[in-house]
């Protein structure tokens, strides 16, 4: 599938051109999150803060759960449905 993709054409060396892509969206996500745990500048420097961040990120990882449940009630099997995809 990923083959007869219009990206996978695109290469750095023997380097698909989206796993760089990836790795470095990767870095920056890191980076910005070491960041706001230790730049006061950024807002995580009070109890607020690191409830609110902390609070994004169990709110998220909440929300999948509920949908994934919502999904499974409905008959859809989203783990199924992935599994499902079929090796080229």
């Amino acid at each position: 599938m990923y083959e007869s993709s219009a990206v996978s054409r695109y290469r750095i060396g023997r380097i698909h051109l989206i796993t760089v892509a990836g790795v470095l969206g990767f870095l920056y996500s890191f980076y910005m999150f070491v960041l706001y745990i230790v730049d006061p500048r950024y807002g995580v420097n009070s109890v607020w803060g690191v409830v609110f961040m902390i609070g994004g990120m169990g709110l998220s990882a909440l929300l999948y759960g509920l949908l994934k449940f919502y999904r499974k009630s409905r008959g859809v099997e989203i783990d199924r449905l992935y599994g499902a995809i079929p090796v080229e």
